[in-house]
């Protein structure tokens, strides 16, 4: 065991879970991560915690549904940690979970890394009410409009629709988020979304060795993508959307804004930690159940674009990648706009 995560994993059982003596903790793994695995089992078990770790195969895409003990087991969980090659976070078993109100740390693709890296540094409760206030604006707002100096110009409703914020700290019964990724997220009503995204920052799956080096070009037309143009990255996003064999993965079902300041996305540290990128918009495609869209699919995939321009019904919150709201950037410890 590397002894310099462990610093990363209490974090995570302390800060973000507030694991507490007694409380049964499941952690959720893949025969790829069970070394994470076990570092969180001990500190969990260090909490007084009692603990179990259910070991399956590799599940094969984001998405996924783990095996029926697996999904049993965390039933009865408390507190559940998923440190696992692919994503449990779109699955039915984690809503379930999630429905029966424990509280859940959806850790893909995590590495040592990705728990001594500048991500986990961050003050979580510091940040919260931050990405609450972001939350609340996409929940009262009808229409959010997107651009980017690259050439994004992106239209979509979110009218009715209730933000969900990805804080990292799940101290409540029924919360769910993929620390370091902070992020509020919302999503589009399903028909839509107009208009063209430049994705210049990277697709989850990936579908390059770390950040695209040449932007793909994605039109979208009545809620759905119409056209994907650019080089080998969008021949490799076209095919990667191919292999899933349904529809629905060409249906956008998440905007969210990442907001984590010492974030990096492409550095194989995990897709929360890409994501958590501050200034990061994130488009996701197909499975959109979480995030309260009516769409289904076998699969969830990121679109990540950089310093976007976000407007809600006209009024700008996100200018060049930097919030404009009040006490952001002091909460993000950077200068303020």
């Amino acid at each position: 065991m590397n002894i310099q995560m462990m610093r990363g994993v209490r974090k995570v059982l302390r800060d973000c879970l507030n694991v507490k003596s007694g409380e049964k903790v499941v952690i959720v793994t893949d025969t790829n991560k069970t070394g994470i695995a076990e570092a969180f089992a001990a500190e969990a078990y260090a909490e007084g915690a009692e603990v179990v770790i259910c070991v399956m195969t590799p599940r094969t895409r984001h998405a996924e549904e783990p095996p029926e003990p697996v999904a049993a087991a965390m039933m009865a969980a408390d507190v559940i940690l998923a440190p696992t090659t692919y994503s449990l976070t779109h699955t039915k078993a984690r809503i379930a979970a999630t429905d029966e109100g424990a509280r859940v740390a959806n850790l893909p693709g995590y590495n040592v890394e990705t728990l001594v890296g500048g991500a986990m540094e961050v003050d979580f409760l510091k940040i919260k009410p931050i990405v609450e206030k972001v939350d609340a604006l996409f929940t009262k707002s009808k229409n959010i409009k997107v651009s980017t100096a690259p050439g994004t110009d992106l239209k979509l409703s979110i009218e009715g629709r209730k933000g969900v914020a990805q804080t990292s700290v799940c101290h409540e019964p029924g919360t769910f988020s993929p620390p370091p990724c902070i992020m509020p997220s919302v999503a589009p009503v399903e028909g839509t979304t107009e208009g063209v995204l430049i994705v210049d920052g990277l697709v989850v799956p990936y579908v390059t060795d770390g950040p695209l080096k040449n932007s793909i070009k994605v039109v979208f037309e009545k809620g759905r993508i119409v056209d994907i143009r650019g080089g080998e990255e969008a021949l490799g996003l076209r095919r990667l959307l191919e292999g899933y064999k349904h529809p629905n993965v060409y249906l956008p079902v998440q905007l969210g804004l990442g907001m984590n300041p010492k974030a990096r996305m492409g550095l194989g540290r995990g897709s929360a930690e890409d994501e958590g990128q501050y200034g990061t918009l994130i488009i996701g495609l197909g499975e959109g159940r979480t995030f309260g869209s009516s769409i289904s699919a076998p699969a969830h995939i990121d679109l990540l674009c950089l310093k976007p321009t976000i407007e809600l019904d006209g009024q700008v919150i996100m200018r060049d990648g930097e919030l404009t709201i009040e006490g952001a950037q002091e909460a993000l410890g950077k200068p303020e706009f």
